[in-house]
């Protein structure tokens, strides 16, 4: 499924300033149409899969997968660490972890044609090669207590742009970052790439009491527009504190 964000970050236009269609991944309004069939697309990606192995796309592509994974191997974690993406889509970041000896890897989404998705592609792969299993599950992360596990990684790759498109915005926060808090173990790390936000706008969102801010994963790929030069995705990284 096509990322269902706009170039907006490190890049605030005026209103005189249109960036050309080459920079611009969709508006508000292409997002908001895409997360209205969002259970279509994957009932038609998991299909694709069943009807010729077609695993479907990866969420912000390979690029902020790669740049998630590196940041994780530059930290030094154990390989038992436990870790968890919210919003895992067809399960592409927790399967590259396992083939990277990770052995407690969980996936969550609401959609449960992308769970179906994910476990399936995962399935196939641990019969072929005799990996530990991935966790998945199908769960409405704003749902009170929707999570009742804790991790030592907490991933979100796009999962907060979508909720973020909404009336509800502050609403749906205030329930996210519970959500975040209440599941990452102390001295843990929530990991969070948007397409929407920049890092300053993250830090203003998700710093409080529990949750500090601790380094930006930067991108090796930028645009320029207008003369200021800004990323597609801000990779924030922030530290779970007592």
């Amino acid at each position: 499924m096509k990322n269902p964000c706009y170039f907006r970050n490190q890049y605030h236009a005026t209103p005189n300033d249109t960036p050309p269609r080459s920079l611009v991944l969709c508006t508000e309004a292409d997002a908001m149409m895409a997360f209205a069939t969002w259970d279509e697309r994957y009932k038609v990606e998991l299909e694709n899969y069943e009807d010729i192995g077609d695993e479907g796309e990866i969420w912000f592509g390979r690029s902020a997968e790669n740049r998630a994974i590196r940041y994780l191997l530059d930290a030094g974690l154990r390989k038992d660490s436990r870790i968890i993406d919210l919003g895992c889509g067809n399960g592409s970041l927790l399967r590259h972890l396992r083939r990277l000896k990770f052995t407690c890897l969980t996936g969550v989404d609401y959609c449960e044609d992308a769970v179906r998705l994910a476990r399936s592609i995962a399935e196939r792969e641990e019969a072929a090669t005799d990996m530990l299993p991935i966790n998945f599950h199908v769960v409405d992360l704003l749902k009170e207590n929707a999570l009742t596990d804790r991790y030592d990684i907490v991933m979100d790759k796009g999962t907060w742009d979508a909720m973020s498109l909404s009336s509800e915005k502050k609403t749906r926060l205030c329930h996210y970052r519970n959500c975040v808090l209440h599941i990452t173990n102390i001295n843990g790390l929530f990991i969070i790439f948007s397409c929407n936000f920049t890092k300053e706008e993250l830090k203003e969102q998700f710093e409080c009491k529990g949750l500090i801010f601790e380094t930006e994963i930067a991108s090796a790929n930028s645009l320029t527009f207008g003369g200021k030069s800004g990323v597609t995705s801000t990779g924030a990284v922030f530290r779970r504190i007592v």
